[in-house]
């Protein structure tokens, strides 16, 4: 979301087409260089010609024409981007659409959670729909884009949807925050609504509080969810329970903003971004320890522990119990010894254009992992697959 050089024929046939295409109007700035060293080069070669026509004077022989000067080489295009171990495995990331098909072709509007299942298929939230990666290489349109919003409603086809998180749990069931409500869709395309986060009074500027930005489940069937307030956990009877933060408030009380990534375990382990700012972790008694970051003190330093500093990102884990953690536009990498280092970073524009200047590289907006440490990332109009160094 893994070495790139075994990507794929469609995933690079992406990338190559792709790099064909300049961020800017490249081709006039090389044209009129090109114009410009012609002149200076036909120009020199006249301008000696002149001086052999008028020295000397009398019988001495002409100087010999100048032999032709040659054409000058055509500048190469700029490459849009250089990578820092990740490659484009669908979409692009400097053009914006909606388009199905095979990933070379396939276009993202505004690409964010991602989710694996047990087969290998990337699931990508993609402004009002649902999207699938197949590992054949083709996005096909899962759910959203109808017209119904009846939470009631089961098929995926027809609903109205927001989606902000995604995870799977064993059997195979996807679970989607959109908006304040879990949904459910299982493998055989069921649709359902699990349960509506309560909005209690509260000043309407707050309600993006109350907007999901990760879930999980573990083993049992508990459903985890975070927003900028705090971070639940639901049974599967329905029971919530307050793991940091509280269920409602106005706008006094710790918030957070968004993304507040998390990663749950089979076993009932959770780890998540926390209100403190630091990577917290609760066991499946709900004891909470500080894992990772020190707390109130958000930044960005790789160390060991305590000694690292993270801030707000979106957030994976593998079966071996390392954790990928997105921030900014760098992938950072969280072994179970909690050492923390930055193993990618998306790709930099190499020149401006109208998606922003040359340096600048595009924010990471999803994330996900395979049980072998596969590793994609979503950047709003492209999903990435990471090389681990």
């Amino acid at each position: 979301m893994c070495n790139f050089g075994r990507h794929s024929s469609a995933a690079l046939s992406t990338i190559e087409s792709f790099t064909m295409r300049p961020l800017h109007d490249s081709t006039h700035h090389a044209g009129a260089a090109r114009l410009s060293i012609f002149k200076r080069v036909i120009g020199g070669g006249l301008l000696l010609a002149l001086m052999a026509g008028c020295g000397g004077g009398g019988s001495a022989p002409a100087a010999p024409s100048p032999a032709p000067a040659p054409s000058p080489s055509p500048a190469p295009s700029p490459s849009p981007v250089t990578s820092d171990n990740m490659t484009v495995l669908a979409g692009a990331i400097y053009e914006s659409g909606s388009v199905n098909g095979p990933v070379a072709n396939a276009r993202f509007t505004s690409a964010s959670a991602l989710a694996l299942d047990a087969g290998g298929n990337l699931f990508v939230a993609d402004d009002a729909l649902l999207r699938k990666i197949s590992t054949t290489g083709t996005v096909s349109t899962v759910a959203g884009g109808g017209v119904v919003t009846d939470l009631n409603e089961t098929a995926p086809d027809k609903v109205q949807i927001q989606p902000t998180a995604l995870t799977f749990d064993a059997a195979g069931n996807l679970y989607m925050a959109d908006a304040q409500n879990i949904r459910r869709l299982s493998p055989q395309g069921v649709l359902s609504t699990m349960f509506t986060i309560a909005r209690g009074p509260r000043d309407s500027r707050a309600a993006g509080a109350y907007i999901l930005s990760s879930v999980g489940v573990d083993g049992n069937g508990n459903v985890y969810a975070s927003d900028n307030l705090g971070t639940r956990k639901v049974s599967p009877t329905g029971t919530t329970s307050m793991l940091e933060g509280v269920a409602d408030m106005a706008l006094s009380g710790t918030q957070t903003s968004a993304p507040r990534g998390m990663a749950v375990s089979a076993a009932g382990q959770l780890w998540v971004f926390s209100l403190e700012s630091t990577i917290a972790h609760f066991d499946a008694n709900g004891s909470r320890s500080t894992f990772v970051g020190q707390v109130n003190t958000p930044g960005y330093v790789d160390g060991t522990g305590l000694a690292a500093q993270v801030g707000n990102g979106h957030m994976a884990r593998d079966a071996t119990g390392n954790l990928y953690f997105a921030q900014g536009s760098s992938v950072r990498k969280i072994t179970s010894a909690g050492v923390v280092t930055t193993i990618a970073k998306t790709p930099a524009a190499t020149v401006d254009s109208v998606w922003g200047a040359a340096g600048e590289r595009p924010r990471i907006a999803g994330i996900a992992a395979s049980a072998g440490g596969v590793v994609y990332v979503s950047t709003a109009r492209a999903v990435l697959k990471v090389t681990q160094p």
